[in-house]
């Protein structure tokens, strides 16, 4: 759901999408301010 987040800019990624390799070490990540994070935001699933 990258297409909802706050701030996106044409090399943004999902967390998910990130490996963590030793090449890694000491990288800095800028991460949002906010979310839509529907499960904190009350969002309730609708039954199957």
């Amino acid at each position: 759901m990258l297409d909802l987040a706050f701030g996106l800019t044409e090399t943004s990624h999902l967390g998910c999408q990130i490996v963590a390799r030793p090449e890694l070490d000491g990288i800095c990540l800028a991460l949002p301010a906010a979310s839509r994070n529907f499960a904190v935001d009350g969002y309730v699933p609708k039954p199957r």
